[in-house]
């Protein structure tokens, strides 16, 4: 449905690291709350931070709480949660991108997060409208592709790897994104 939140799946990240992950939103739920919690069932988890609705006219809200921090870009129609200090107690954790309506009705999508020692995980940047190249952030090789992007577009990639695994984006594109990149076995 177009009214889902859009975000990566499972995230492997580094211990003692941070991640920020992009959630989609639809444009009907531009001027709603929006934020992380955690535990699972959703109906039960609590809120770790969250945005504020006394800031409509701006187009970026940011708030703080611990390791967490959230913003929103209504322009565009994403808001981010980043994590700092990861640990192995992340990886047991059930986190959740919302958005607030009315809590049985709430618009939500769960983060799997993998915290590791050595971490297998590689990071994109890209400014819209230009070619995209993927880097591994380990010595391992990892096979590149370039891909031109348009603004605004929901795109998802495959960068083959090793087999019989394979990198995987999926991601909406906006002025300057970092893209996260997770690694499936056996595909």
């Amino acid at each position: 449905s177009s009214l889902e939140i859009v975000t990566v799946g499972k995230v492997s990240v580094k211990a003692g690291g941070s991640i920020s992950i992009p959630c989609l939103y639809d444009q009907s739920y531009k001027n709603h709350v929006k934020y992380l919690c955690e535990g699972r069932p959703f109906w039960s988890c609590s809120i770790i931070v969250e945005t504020t609705t006394t800031t409509t006219t701006t187009t970026k809200k940011n708030m703080i709480s611990g390791r967490f921090s959230i913003s929103d870009d209504t322009n565009q129609g994403i808001f981010t949660v980043t994590i700092n200090k990861l640990t192995d107690e992340d990886t047991q954790s059930h986190y959740w991108c919302a958005v607030k309506i009315r809590r049985s009705l709430d618009v939500k999508k769960e983060l799997q997060l993998s915290v590791t020692n050595d971490g297998d995980y590689f990071h994109l940047s890209v400014t819209t409208g230009k070619s995209l190249k993927a880097h591994s952030s380990t010595s391992s090789p990892l096979h590149s592709q370039k891909i031109k992007l348009s603004h605004y577009c929901l795109w998802t990639m495959f960068i083959f790897w090793t087999p019989p695994f394979f990198y995987l984006i999926s991601l909406k594109v906006h002025a300057v994104s970092t893209w996260i990149i997770k690694r499936k076995q056996h595909f």
